[in-house]
């Protein structure tokens, strides 16, 4: 669960963090049924829910959500953990918020936000260089199809275990430094678990970014100016709310990123050194709180 933290005196930025939890109901204990069909196997989910007001924790309304699901299925078994780690949550969101004042009192407001953009825009201009050198190194080996001038194609598709497609075409604009991942032709939604909502896909996409920019910048949003990401609605990559998902973090996710790796081996073979399903995971959370 995510919990994120507003505050007057932190206008540059509001503290967030996700909280992984043991169990929030569902048909097993820990909430990670192998063979979920829908959300309501898998236990809670709380689209919004204000948790702390006034000051005061809403233990009686988030105990309510926990216990009684809005999806109609078994709630938490683990409802005392379950609050002591949302404590800790806004706990953790009240140190970044100290953290940050100190911070904005130190050096000011504008000073704060000015850098927080100059880090985006630096994290941008490193992206947009990486798809053009990719792009003319590219059209340079005629490995692609496209205009012949600035657009240049690329495609790449894997299967599920059960035969479920995720289709890939990249294109690369050589003037604009920025790339259309565009997974139309992917397949539908599944009666499984391995449906992932489009925030996974996001987050693969900007790991695979990441690890073919030679250069040491920080993961952030500027990694994902240059680029568009269309993953049409009613696929297993753009599931309908009723659908299980609990697979698609940890087993959809790997599969988008061979995906998109697979069309980015063609332009080079640098990688970071990093547990990827883990990576990917926590980024998928921070895109789908940020969204």
């Amino acid at each position: 669960m995510t919990s994120v933290t507003v505050s007057s005196d932190t206008d540059a930025a509001r503290p967030f963090q996700q909280g992984h939890h043991a169990d929030v109901g569902g048909i097993t204990p820990g909430s990670m049924p192998p063979f979920s069909r829908s959300i309501a196997d898998e236990g809670a989910a709380i689209k919004a829910f204000k948790l702390v007001s006034g000051g005061t924790f809403q233990e009686e309304g988030i105990a309510a959500l926990l216990t009684h699901p809005e999806t109609g299925s078994r709630g938490t078994r683990k409802l005392a953990d379950n609050l002591s780690d949302l404590k800790a949550q806004v706990a953790a969101n009240q140190r970044g918020i100290l953290l940050l004042t100190e911070l904005i009192d130190e050096y000011g407001l504008g000073e704060v936000q000015a850098y927080m953009g100059y880090v985006q825009d630096n994290a941008e201009v490193a992206v947009r260089e990486m798809l053009r050198e990719a792009a003319e190194a590219l059209v340079a080996g005629d490995e692609t199809e496209g205009d012949g001038e600035d657009l240049v194609c690329l495609t790449a598709e894997d299967k599920m275990d059960d035969g479920s497609v995720i289709r890939l075409r990249l294109t690369l604009d050589r003037t604009q430094g920025s790339a259309v991942f565009d997974f139309t032709g992917t397949s539908d939604e599944v009666y499984g678990n391995w449906n992932a909502p489009p925030a996974v896909t996001c987050a693969a996409v900007i790991y695979c970014v990441r690890c073919l920019v030679n250069q040491e910048i920080p993961l952030n949003q500027g990694c994902l100016k240059p680029i568009e990401i269309i993953v049409p609605e009613g696929t297993f990559l753009s599931p309908s709310e009723s659908a299980a998902v609990v697979g698609g973090n940890v087993l959809t996710s790997q599969r988008v990123t061979d995906v998109c790796l697979a069309v980015g081996s063609r332009r080079s073979t640098h990688t970071h050194s990093v547990t990827r399903p883990f990576y990917i995971a926590h980024i998928a959370h921070r895109t789908l709180s940020a969204t």
